[in-house]
């Protein structure tokens, strides 16, 4: 065991992760990793002061872990609304608690307009709108039919007095909001890429999602954010709105899904925007607070290895990750590569953010698609799916151009296909790389799945680490599947074994070896391997 694979191992040794925090609360994006875990390996895998860089950084997980332990940050993502994101919160925060003021008399300007549309007979004002779905949401053959409202009382920013009322009391006694329902935004007009995989149906339209008293909220909301003349107050407010539009949507009786497209079939729920505004603006104002006081954002350090004088900690782009050897000054200047790829059984992201670059107006290329690493079922996306593997390869070696000599290139990666990791291990050692380690973090949440059927379920997060120097071949181990097969045998022996601490292993093995061509001739799914060697039938 290296020196440094002992630190790596002893840093996330029984780790819970953290997948929830104050600043990943700010904005529901999907698949947030857990914070404590990309610390830990920050601070094994590199010094204050050093760059860190993140070409996937999603919700900016990476971004805030490294600024938090004092790095600095050249951090990218294909996705507008990623940048967006990222952006917004680091700017919100260095302003706090300017950014929170502004924001409440925000959500006051939008109040004033749109309140007195959800007025209820009883004083109170409407809080959610419960539906029943009659037909299919197929070309939008669907129609809600009202069946029950619940109402509350507004008392400062608290809302009290929950009742159940119903739906015969209620009436829409004020239409003024039907002239916003297409203005700026037409909702009617802006159709969805079919996709089942995340729950798209055939003919779909955004004005599918949003109720015509939420979707005229919206366009107010975008209204007065766009009479904003200063850019941060403008990005602060559509931050906060982009922040809103899941819990905007119709949706499930708890609003429990952060996917934008799904919906129960035949129950929906609206719920009050003002409500929501309020929701949210609580999160950004907790997210912020604690983001300012974690992260010296306003600092500007020495960064020798980009300038060789004075520059911004933190660096941000909206690039696709094949195209980084664009940015030359940045090569081999990298102490750390931390990042989470697209793994094949990831949604498209870029098709789930287009609910909210379509409303909030973000620009993106037109050919954008063309550049994400997917695997989706969409039939207009075949092209893509089949172009996976030569993207991630290209995504990899661009990248890894950016980390120095001895530097460290570490990633969250899951999928069962072995197919996959050779084109990974083949990439990364072409690009002067060794394998150090491979860890397996268990997730502490168990699901139903996890718990019944522990031999058959994949839950955790898998983490590789690779170093930018060259090892000596003939001081490899030799590849003996007798020994793997022992291993599996001996895990699968052990009370409550899982079948993501043998896939752990399988994996661990296949770099460490550099086998997988030999793993592939005894199956190319991970599970056939784990079958063949303990004979339990996982």
């Amino acid at each position: 065991m290296t020196s440094v694979q002992g630190q790596i191992e002893s840093a996330l040794m029984n780790i819970s992760p953290q997948h929830d925090n104050p600043v990943g609360l700010m904005h529901p994006y999907w698949a947030r990793k857990p914070l404590n875990v990309i610390e830990a390996l920050v601070e094994v895998l590199s010094k204050p002061g050093d760059l860190v860089v993140d070409p996937f950084m999603g919700s900016g997980t990476t971004v805030i872990a490294a600024l938090r332990k004092t790095r600095c940050v050249f951090a990218s993502d294909l996705s507008p609304l990623s940048v967006f994101m990222v952006k917004s919160i680091l700017d919100i925060s260095r302003r706090y608690p300017e950014s929170i003021d502004f924001l409440e008399e925000y959500v006051s300007a939008i109040e004033k307009q749109v309140l007195p549309w959800f007025a209820h007979e009883n004083g109170g004002y409407v809080e959610r709108i419960r539906y029943a779905v009659d037909g299919s949401f197929e070309n939008g053959n669907f129609r809600l039919r009202p069946s029950e409202l619940i109402s509350k009382k507004r008392t400062g920013n608290r809302w009290t007095t929950r009742r159940v009322c119903s739906i015969e009391g209620w009436k829409e006694h004020d239409l003024e909001y039907k002239k916003f329902q297409n203005n700026p935004v037409s909702f009617d007009d802006i159709p969805l890429r079919a996709n089942s995989r995340i729950a798209i149906p055939r003919g779909a339209k955004l004005a599918h999602y949003y109720t015509p008293m939420n979707r005229a909220s919206i366009n107010i909301a975008l209204q007065i954010a766009r009479d904003y003349v200063a850019d941060w107050k403008r990005g602060a407010a559509l931050f906060l709105l982009s922040a809103s539009l899941p819990l905007l949507r119709l949706s499930d009786k708890k609003a429990s899904s952060q996917w934008p497209y799904w919906r129960p079939k035949k129950l929906l729920t609206s719920r009050n925007p003002i409500v929501v505004f309020h929701q949210r603006l609580d999160a950004i104002c907790k997210g912020s607070e604690w983001t300012r006081s974690a992260l010296a954002i306003t600092k500007e350090v020495p960064i020798e290895a980009l300038s060789g004088g004075k520059s911004s900690m933190y660096s941000i782009h909206q690039i696709p990750a094949q195209h980084l050897n664009g940015y030359a000054n940045r090569i081999g200047q990298a102490a750390l590569l931390l990042t989470d790829p697209p793994y094949v059984d990831h949604a498209p992201y870029l098709e789930y953010a287009d609910c909210w670059m379509k409303i909030l107006g973000l620009p993106h290329p037109p050919n954008i698609h063309n550049e994400e690493i997917v695997k989706t079922d969409a039939p207009s996306r075949r092209e893509d799916s089949d172009q996976y593997l030569d993207r991630l390869h290209e995504a990899f070696s661009s990248a890894s151009r950016l980390v120095k000599p001895n530097g460290f290139f570490a990633f969250f990666y899951q999928d069962i296909d072995l197919r996959h990791w050779r084109v990974i291990l083949s990439c990364l050692t072409n690009e002067g790389f060794s394998h150090i380690c491979t860890v397996g973090i268990p997730k502490q949440r168990r699901s139903i799945k996890t718990v019944t059927s522990p031999g058959r379920t994949l839950d955790g997060d898998l983490i590789t680490v690779f170093i930018k120097r060259k090892v000596n071949k003939s001081a490899q181990q030799s590849v003996c599947m007798n020994d793997l097969g022992k291993l599996l045998i001996d895990i699968a022996r052990k009370p409550n074994r899982s079948l993501f601490d043998l896939y752990t292993k399988v994996i661990d093995f296949g770099f460490r070896h550099a086998c997988f061509d030999a793993l592939i001739k005894i199956g190319s799914d991970v599970r056939d391997i784990i079958r063949s060697f303990t004979k339990e039938g996982l």
